[in-house]
């Protein structure tokens, strides 16, 4: 059986506010934007080992390199993962962000 692998996104909304819903309004204008270009968009979050610390994120598919940065700079994100066609995870950083 083969399968199709597509390059994709994972985004995680990385923003210098720490308020929650600065946060929850930031993720809902990245996730209209993902939807607005015909992507797939699937909901995440990453937690920290001991629980304490939550963030929401997306798996977006398919993307390519480019665009992911774009979006991660145009969002103001310190980084996203972008995943190539052969499944590899590669960590993109914000240029803009030091």
């Amino acid at each position: 059986m083969n399968t199709l692998s597509l390059p994709s996104l994972s985004l995680r909304f990385l923003q210098h506010s720490s308020k929650v819903e600065d946060n929850q309004k930031a993720n809902q204008k990245l996730k209209a934007e993902l939807l607005t270009r015909g992507l797939n968009v699937i909901d995440g979050y990453g937690v920290s080992k001991d629980g304490k610390w939550r963030e929401d994120s997306f798996f977006t598919y398919p993307i390519d390199k480019e665009t992911s940065l774009k979006l991660c700079c145009a969002f103001s994100q310190n980084a996203v993962v972008y995943v190539s066609f052969d499944g590899l995870p590669e960590l993109l950083l914000n240029p803009d962000i030091t």
